[in-house]
């Protein structure tokens, strides 16, 4: 065999041992591709010795990122849950729109309040047709002419503007920006609730998981003890070695199922820390809480009574508002001016001059821009009356949908609780028989599988049960009623 051959078939054999290394540390097959050039040297005396050296350099890397803690993989986690709902982007950008609406509504207070202004101008007029000698009385008036309109003077204006009437506008859009507020405030509530009920959900699921894990744990010892029985009458000859091989396929499928519970806990516990930066030690006690004091019953509220259905109508009224500010721009626009003149402040001078007067604004004609204007305002109504009519049966129908699941969850627990007390019975008379009379280990490895599967269906309604309650309670905007919901502190 020439070095060529060689340096593949080592090739061949590194893939092979790293995906048995990557399968037997994780639980799952791999496809690892691993770079031929990596694993290949042009020094025929040294191809075998470079291509293990870099499988082996492959297989420590993949274990250490296999072995790094999920925390350091996704980022630092949260102190609290608190913390995670308040760091939500949805939140956090509701609460930015609060701020947001604060400030417009002190912008559009600001125009209702005594505007100054201070302005400098300066300059030297290039030609005239004064007459200086004309009408002066005296050489002093003379010469404050003369640098009043022949030197490079710098004027000082003081301008004072209060508005007096602008077709309410102003008040307007304070109310608009006040509505706005009140709108991201509710948002706030909403997205919160939103953020608390997807951990509690996450939290159900890893919870339930946990049970499930901990019942194949328990049936699978079960299992073992009864198959060990088995395997002891085929050894001695009492048994035949196909109830052993059906005992041991039940034993595989619990081991199994085992299998699976442990891996859709990781992938839960990944998924916390991923999006809120949780652990289960964090979340679980946080969804026990909710457990402990959630309803038996799915709650249910008027659909035109929900937060969001809420801020729709708010959203509506603003329109209106908006309307009413379209129509207050064509009316006269109303202020009174106080300008003070402060002449040759460069030299000191005391020439200063006040004028006062009433100014009125009233458009005339502005292209169409202000029809155009309030037709927008008025489709932009139309869609908001739409989109709430919209959302009004969408939450009546998840309302219904949310009972019926919640029925059939019911219904579906109390049939499996009379199986599983009739696998019971027969479970006790199996194993009293099994310690007095007859020895029938096979009849009661069946028993327990059937058991087994009953109390695994059982757990997985149990899991439909709780979270079409939350759900329940969700849609009902009752969330923090059974739970603390964090406010935080707004700072704007």
């Amino acid at each position: 065999m020439n070095t060529l051959t060689k340096t593949s078939t080592d090739k061949q054999a590194n893939r092979t041992m790293f995906r048995h290394m990557y399968q037997k540390i994780t639980g799952n097959p791999v496809a690892v591709i691993i770079p031929s050039k990596t694993l290949m040297t042009t020094s025929r005396t040294t191809s075998r010795t470079t291509s293990g050296t870099t499988a082996v350099t492959a297989i420590m890397m993949m274990v250490a990122f296999i072995l790094t803690p999920v925390s350091l993989v996704y980022g630092q986690s949260h102190l609290t849950v608190s913390d995670a709902i308040l760091a939500t982007p949805a939140v956090q950008q509701q609460r930015a729109q609060v701020c947001q609406a604060i400030s417009r509504f002190d912008q559009a207070r600001s125009s209702q309040l005594p505007q100054v202004d201070f302005t400098v101008s300066g300059g030297s007029v290039a030609s005239d047709n004064f007459n200086r000698s004309g009408g002066l009385t005296s050489p002093g008036e003379e010469y404050a002419i003369g640098r009043r309109f022949e030197n490079k003077n710098v004027d000082g204006t003081f301008r004072l503007t209060q508005s007096l009437y602008d077709g309410k506008r102003a008040e307007l859009s304070k109310q608009i920006a006040d509505n706005d507020r009140a709108v991201a405030k509710l948002l706030v509530v909403v997205e919160t609730e939103t953020a608390a009920a997807d951990i509690i959900n996450i939290g159900l699921n890893y919870y339930f998981q946990q049970q499930l894990h901990d019942h194949y744990t328990e049936q699978l010892a079960n299992l073992k003890e009864v198959t060990g029985r088995i395997y002891e009458r085929v050894e001695l000859g009492a048994g035949r070695i196909s109830d052993l091989r059906e005992a041991r396929l039940m034993e595989l499928e619990v081991e199994i199922a085992l299998s699976q519970a442990e891996r859709q806990m990781d992938l839960i516990e990944r998924d916390m820390i991923a999006r809120f930066k949780l652990t289960p030690d964090q979340i679980l006690p946080y969804t026990h809480d909710f457990i402990d004091v959630r309803p038996d019953d799915v709650q249910v509220e008027n659909s035109e009574n929900i937060r969001q259905v809420k801020q729709l109508e708010i959203q509506i009224q603003s329109l209106d508002f908006e309307h009413q500010r379209l129509t207050g721009e064509r009316r006269p626009n109303i202020s009174e001016h106080v300008d003070t003149t402060l002449f040759d402040i460069d030299s000191f001078s005391h020439e200063y001059e006040v004028v006062g007067r009433l100014q009125m604004t009233l458009p005339i004609y502005d292209g169409g821009s202000n029809k155009a204007r309030k037709n927008e305002n008025e489709w932009r109504r139309r869609g908001l009356m739409s989109e709430r009519a919209n959302l009004i049966r969408s939450h009546a129908s998840q309302t219904q949908r949310v009972i019926s699941d919640h029925r059939q969850s019911v219904e579906a627990l109390k049939e499996i609780n009379e199986q599983i007390a009739e696998m019971e019975e027969r479970l006790k008379s199996v194993q009293a028989r099994e310690g007095q009379t007859q020895s029938e280990p096979l009849a009661l490895a069946r028993l327990l599988s059937e058991l087994s599967e009953a109390k695994a269906r059982y757990i997985n309604q149990t899991i439909n049960l709780e979270l079409s309650l939350l759900q329940g309670v969700f849609f009902a905007d009752q969330l923090s009623a059974y739970i603390d919901l964090p406010e935080g502190e707004q700072s704007c």
